[in-house]
């Protein structure tokens, strides 16, 4: 767990419907992630924690609690942009000389 049993100002997530923000008191649901850029403010006047997550699902209990269920959620200043850009290069290149019967 990134954050466990920790009081947060807000939380702000991407979802397949866009990007919104969570605070105490919001409207249970459950939200679908997209890939994106999570922001968690301690405070309403501190910078916020920055995490890529992979994609996954947020759900908001009616306690005010958040679950972020993430199969990656890797802090921002982890990530090295040219290793990513290499990265997705290459997966590209992958993508584009598979045969079309191919799983891969």
């Amino acid at each position: 767990a990134i954050f466990e049993n920790e009081e947060v100002e807000l939380v702000r997530l991407t979802s397949c419907a866009g990007e919104y923000g969570i605070t105490a008191g919001h409207t249970p649901n459950v939200s679908q992630l997209a890939p994106g850029v999570a922001m968690v403010y301690k405070n309403k006047d501190a910078e916020p924690e920055t995490f890529f997550v992979s994609g996954g699902f947020a759900f908001m209990h009616p306690d005010s609690t958040l679950d972020v269920a993430a199969v990656e959620a890797v802090p921002l200043e982890d990530l090295d942009p040219r290793a990513v850009e290499q990265q997705l290069a290459e997966a590209r290149s992958a993508a584009a000389s598979a045969a079309a019967d191919s799983v891969e």
